[in-house]
């Protein structure tokens, strides 16, 4: 069985309201193999993975809260982030890939394949 693989970026073009309660949002979850992180002002999302967001629940297990994680990051942003993933099992057609764009007024819109 092939692994599915995948690699994920973001672009922020304004820097965000307030650096240090962005990374403390950003430290209550987990992100898989990604880098999510404020650098010199801007929200960066990198790495090898899809873009998901997890957190722990009541019952201590992750769970997917990737919609939540982003309507609260919503909050601290001045301009529209952007997220793409795109990944395939063995490098093969059909390709799986995602854009979100997260908007300051908490818009969350998806577009993939």
């Amino acid at each position: 069985m092939a692994n599915f693989e995948a690699v994920t970026a973001s672009e922020a073009v304004e820097p965000v309201k307030s650096a240090t309660k962005l990374q403390k949002l950003i430290d209550q979850y987990s992100f898989g193999d990604l880098r999510v992180e404020v650098d010199n002002g801007y929200l960066v999302i990198y790495g090898y993975d899809w873009f998901e967001a997890n957190a722990e629940s009541e019952q201590n297990t992750m769970e997917d809260a990737t919609e939540d994680f982003l309507k609260k990051v919503a909050k601290h942003l001045r301009g529209p982030l952007i997220i793409q993933s795109i990944g395939s099992k063995k490098c093969r057609f059909p390709l799986s890939a995602m854009q979100i764009t997260v908007t300051p007024d908490g818009k969350i819109k998806y577009k993939g394949f």
